[in-house]
């Protein structure tokens, strides 16, 4: 009983190990996904503010 829990446990060990490294990877990829969606946001808005200021001076 004792062997199999102590095989259980390391079982267990290599599982969460396992699990951790992936949960690392899938938060990396959603911080690189949301830095870059942001990044392309900042530019559009930078474009709208560019073209909020020229209509202005197209329509006088």
């Amino acid at each position: 009983m004792l062997v199999e829990n102590l095989i259980l446990k390391l079982k267990n060990l290599v599982a969460t190990k396992k699990l951790h490294r992936l949960r690392k990877k899938t938060v990396a990829k959603i911080i690189l996904t949301t830095t870059k969606t942001m990044t392309v946001a900042v530019e559009n808005a930078k474009t709208l503010l560019v073209i909020a200021q020229l209509l202005p001076l197209l329509l006088h």
